[in-house]
């Protein structure tokens, strides 16, 4: 189907011409995902004279993300030029991009300062090594977590969010970017509201933000370690659908077997099992170690 949109003129391949309507929500810029990094992108495009609309998966009393659910920990560089230096090591190789690397190491290490204005409380804490690169003998980063932790963090980035009058649409997950079928140019997404579609319109950019993929069994099929369960402790509504529209939209996709594992992550109860919990895992060390626990009535192995 095509249809042309008589407000600008946007040739579409679906979109609100094609339904013969207008657009639902328009704004500047549209965030995708109301996480810790969804909220930092919103309050820096809002604070650059854009208007902002953010739509959230989660229903009102469960958005946040990772972040909301995180320890609140962060390993900064204590440096731009240690960090142009760990974060190439730490990609093995594989970035190419200096540019990249270097404006990662820039805004990272800047990123302390920039929650310290928003009151976000941080504690400092020594120099610690985080993992033993080859290429880099000796990396260190600053350890700095968030009094409180993530969701203390969330709480306050949501304040700021929401003091600024930024729009927040929780239950509207965005399902696919709009593009000119002819110039690839992205003017919008297609979000779900109340079971119906939602047309919305960025006149100057979209952000996904919308976290990873580790409640979606066919990415971690794909993607990961065929055969191994992995039990997450994050966001159950993180199933990938930024990567699945980026990747729709023409994206290429890169480092999508990466993943983090920490110390013993507890699962909510399910009919399968009321517990479970992953052992550390050692990015040298080639192997890794799950364990599972499951409670039945009388048993317990």
């Amino acid at each position: 189907m095509s249809g042309k949109d008589a407000k600008n003129g946007l040739q579409q391949t679906s979109g609100p011409a094609a339904s013969g309507r207008g657009w639902d929500v328009e704004a500047d810029v549209i965030v995708v995902g109301f996480g810790g990094a969804g909220a930092a992108a919103a309050i820096e495009a809002h604070d650059a004279g854009a208007e902002v609309v953010i739509l959230e998966k989660a229903p009102p009393d469960r958005p946040g993300g990772n972040t909301g659910c995180c320890a609140g920990y962060m390993l900064v560089p204590s440096s731009i030029a240690e960090g142009v230096d760990y974060y190439r090591a730490l990609a093995f190789g594989t970035v190419s991009d200096e540019e990249l690397i270097y404006t990662m190491a820039k805004e990272i290490v800047g990123l302390p300062d920039w929650l310290k204005q928003l009151k976000v409380p941080l504690v400092v804490g020594g120099r610690k090594l985080p993992g033993t690169f080859p290429t880099l003998p000796g990396s260190r980063v600053d350890q700095i977590s968030v009094a409180g932790g993530g969701y203390a963090a969330f709480n306050i980035l949501a304040e700021q969010v929401k003091s600024r009058g930024i729009r927040v649409l929780c239950e509207t997950p965005g399902e696919r970017l709009l593009q000119d079928p002819s110039t690839m140019e992205i003017h919008g997404v297609l979000g779900r509201q109340n079971n119906a579609a939602s047309y919305i319109k960025a006149r100057r950019g979209i952000v996904l933000a919308c976290g990873g993929y580790q409640n979606n069994a066919e990415m971690l099929a794909n993607f990961n370690y065929p055969g191994i369960s992995f039990c997450h402790s994050g966001t159950p509504y993180n199933t990938g659908d930024g990567i699945t529209m980026a990747a729709a939209a023409g994206a290429k996709l890169w480092h999508m077997a990466s993943f983090e594992m920490m110390n013993f992550a507890i699962k909510a109860p399910s009919d399968l099992f009321n517990c479970a919990a992953s052992l550390p895992y050692h990015p040298m060390s080639g192997s890794l170690a799950l364990l599972k626990f499951k409670w039945v009535e009388g048993h317990e192995g």
